[in-house]
């Protein structure tokens, strides 16, 4: 069964794989859930009630108990899974169809949904898909933490072949016990020599050791990211920060660092003071996709007429879409005839237009930014740039 953790993303990917389930009806579940505590035990009283309520959707649409019997049956097997129900994040999304289960854990809240249709419903998706994850590189003279972080969870993760401390690169065995009778740690320097605490290093033999140091840390780091490129965030002094970044050869750290002696910080605190750092990169695709809505709409490449947006994602043409966070618009499209038909309550035969924008552009190859309703370029739910 393939599952997410926070620190395996949903992507693109990851739902047209989802699309790419020819077999229908298609079950779709989403719901809230809690990680630990007490209130983890009301992740499976609400998942069961959502399976009820898939059942009774399934009846609408005229689907015989044996076969909703084989669609739910591997649903309803978590259950009697209590280690899954353990390891929970912060939503829960389940997609059943014939000969088709697939699971996703998300690092983020999920309203409470239940979908049934020719295919699965993915748009509340779309916020672990562009939250995205990034590191942290947590260095001082006495230590060093590399740490794998999205928005929401944080990890330490291993930094192999890689000086743990400016005493392990420069093998002053006795550093550390010098500094600690002499000075406090965070005015130390090495093997006695005094750092200029907010100054920056005054000795410039300790400024090249520091430099040896910080290119050993780098090409670890390189060795183990340079495929991943996610952003990387520095944290530690304030002398410190430029003088990494002057001798890395990591492509994507972050412009901003931590700082401040990251030895105090714990690394949930480091994490909460990377997301006003990260949190702007990780909405500049949204934002731009919404500029470029504005200037181009004269030129008729862009539009927020649901009619126009669907023909334009079922014949390849979004670049980028940008759906209204919470909006579902039910009703039935027919590509042939160019035909839509909306509805203020989802009639048996309905599907949600907005997703149904949504899966036909991504399997096309456009990008599909969920936004706040005041963030989206015009009045309606739904907006997308034209390639052409």
């Amino acid at each position: 069964m393939a599952q997410t953790s926070a620190f395996d993303p949903v992507t693109q990917d990851d739902i047209r794989d989802l699309l790419t389930a020819r077999s229908a009806p298609a079950v779709s579940i989403y719901q809230p859930s809690h990680r630990a505590g007490p209130e983890a035990e009301q992740n499976i009283l609400r998942y069961k009630n959502l399976l009820s309520h898939a059942e009774a959707k399934l009846a609408e649409h005229g689907v015989s108990n044996p076969q909703k019997v084989g669609i739910l049956q591997p649903a309803r097997a978590l259950l009697d899974r209590p280690e899954f129900w353990r390891h929970q994040l912060d939503g829960l999304a389940v997609f059943a169809a014939p000969e088709f289960f697939r699971v996703l854990k998300l690092p983020h809240e999920a309203e409470e949904l239940v979908v049934v249709g020719d295919a699965p419903h993915v748009t509340p998706l779309l916020p672990a898909m562009t939250q995205g994850h990034f590191y942290m590189l947590a260095v001082s003279m006495e230590s060093l933490r590399l740490l794998r972080a999205t928005r929401h969870d944080v990890e330490e993760i291993d930094l192999p072949d890689v000086p743990k401390s400016l005493a392990e690169a420069t093998r002053y065995d006795d550093y550390q016990k010098k500094n600690l009778q002499r000075h406090p740690t965070s005015r130390a320097g090495v093997g006695g020599r005094t750092m200029q605490h907010g100054h920056g290093p005054g000795d410039e033999d300790l400024k090249e050791e520091i430099k040896r140091y910080f290119q050993a840390v780098d090409a670890g780091v390189c060795r183990l990211l340079g495929v991943d490129g996610a952003p990387l965030v520095v944290a530690a002094v304030d002398y410190l920060i430029p003088m990494y970044r002057h001798v890395t050869s990591y492509k994507n750290v972050v412009g901003k660092g931590i700082e401040g002696n990251p030895d105090q910080l714990s690394p949930r605190q480091l994490l909460e003071r990377a997301r006003p750092i990260v949190d702007p990169i990780f909405r500049e695709p949204v934002l731009r996709a919404g500029d470029k809505y504005g200037q181009v709409v004269a030129a008729g490449l862009a539009s927020c007429e649901l009619p126009e947006v669907l023909r334009g994602a079922h014949s390849g043409r979004i670049e980028s879409l940008m759906v209204a966070r919470g909006e579902r618009r039910w009703g039935v499209y027919i590509a042939d005839d160019d035909k839509v038909e909306t509805h203020d309550e989802p009639a048996p035969a309905d599907g949600d237009l907005l997703d149904l924008a949504t899966r036909q552009t991504l399997l096309h190859g456009g990008s599909v930014y969920l936004m706040e309703h005041d963030e989206m370029p015009c009045a309606g739910p739904i907006a997308a740039v034209f390639r052409y």
